[in-house]
């Protein structure tokens, strides 16, 4: 079974406490993480509700927010969602990769993250109907990068589609 549980406009905060809270339940043989803009955040409110936002172009957000913001804290919160996701995918029989949506991103953390699990930036050679995010060729070439990355990987003789994984793809 395959589960995608990415949502438009999340953060690497949520990013990790999906992983977090769904993965002994999923018990998942491939996670695919797409890393977000570094500046995306998760807050939560006194009653539990969580609050997305980024604090550089929010209107809505308190003030305070944009304050404590800065591209050193950026990297410091990517680097602790990071380090969680890679301590809680260690200790199961699955692979773990990612990609950014903005190059800058890499450029601020490629000396903290493993970069044999990098499969390369989502490139944006087309765009979707909002003509905002990227379209249907963008993310077409982000799969195949995906699939060459896995077969590369593959610890045996068995292709990727001999796993059953092309499903996901």
């Amino acid at each position: 079974m395959n589960w995608n549980l990415g949502l438009p406009g999340k953060s690497n905060d949520y990013i990790n406490r999906m992983i977090t809270c769904t993965k002994e339940k999923l018990n998942p043989t491939i996670v695919l993480v797409s890393f977000t803009r570094l500046l995306r955040r998760e807050w939560v409110d006194k009653n539990g509700v969580f609050f997305d936002y980024l604090p550089d172009q929010d209107n809505v957000t308190s003030p305070h927010f944009k304050f404590l913001s800065n591209n050193n804290q950026n990297i410091l919160n990517f680097y602790l969602n990071y380090k969680s996701i890679e301590a809680n995918l260690k200790d199961v029989n699955f692979m773990f990769t990612f990609c950014f949506d903005h190059n800058k991103c890499l450029s601020d953390v490629l000396n903290i993250v493993d970069k044999n699990k990098y499969v390369g930036y989502f490139s944006k050679v087309d765009r979707a109907g909002d003509n905002i995010h990227r379209g249907e060729t963008s993310h077409y070439n982000l799969a195949e990068s995906f699939f060459k990355k896995y077969n590369d990987k593959s610890h045996n003789s068995k292709s990727v589609e001999d796993n059953g994984w092309t499903s996901y793809l």
